[in-house]
């Protein structure tokens, strides 16, 4: 008969295999923790090392506890042209709030909602590995100048796996996302549907969040594929003293 200290001891063994079995991924999306202040992720393109994006990203915590993550996209030029809001779940986090934000006739930015279609799934924390399952957002919208073309989007997200990827001199494992985009614009004046088709790969690294991307779609024909690097990560007062020096220049 096993002793029970033994016997122990094999059911904690046991257990312990079981939980390091579990694809548990949330040190690898951004650390919503950690973000109270914000940072502004700068993302380039690999070839070309032309800044191409700024995604300022902070964590909330309103007074029930609840966590909310809120990257705010910016243009090269430093203009805000998309705000998302994710609200932190125990498996994941979920799109909450979508916003484009596009110039008017005066420069003036208007805000432009989504419409969130039920599935909103962000980013999962314990995804399977395998080639079925898939965690899907799917939106609504229009935007001017032709405000009838109403716009129908999903993105598909599956987990692939790990590789490993270098991002400030050091090569660590990353978790790599394939995610499958479909967009499907309807004119209800003309009539007529037609679907715009693209694929991303995403690699996130722990205690950061995306640091590479790539997205490939079909244009008339021709295949583009663009592709999005981390570069750096700084404070929203560096950041603003970055705008204030390029305007300058």
């Amino acid at each position: 008969m096993m002793n029970p200290l033994r016997l122990l001891l094999v059911i904690a063994s046991l257990f312990m295999l079981g939980a390091c079995g579990k694809n548990s991924l949330e040190n690898y999306y951004y650390p919503i923790g950690q973000l109270s202040s914000g940072l502004v992720y700068e993302y380039i393109n690999p070839e070309t090392s032309e800044t191409v994006d700024y995604v300022y990203v902070q964590s909330l915590r309103d007074t029930d506890k609840q966590w909310w993550l809120v990257l705010t996209y910016y243009t090269p030029d430093f203009q805000q042209y998309t705000i998302v809001k994710e609200k932190k779940l125990k498996d994941g986090t979920s799109y909450e709030d979508y916003m484009f934000l596009l110039p008017d006739s005066t420069g003036k930015l208007q805000n432009y909602r989504v419409k969130i279609d039920g599935e909103k799934a962000a980013f999962p924390f314990n995804p399977p590995q395998d080639s079925t399952t898939f965690y899907r957002f799917a939106m609504q919208f229009s935007l001017p100048p032709d405000m009838d073309l109403l716009i129908n989007f999903t993105g598909d997200r599956w987990f692939r796996g790990y590789t490993e990827h270098t991002f400030e001199g050091k090569t660590e494992q990353v978790a790599v996302f394939e995610r499958k985009e479909r967009r499907v614009p309807h004119d209800p004046k003309v009539g007529g549907v037609w679907e715009e088709l693209s694929t991303r790969k995403e690699y996130y690294a722990k205690g950061i969040g995306l640091v590479y991307y790539e997205k490939t779609r079909t244009d008339r024909g021709q295949q583009i594929t663009e592709k999005q690097q981390l570069k750096a990560r700084y404070s929203m007062d560096e950041f603003i003293k970055k705008s204030e020096g390029s305007l300058l220049q």
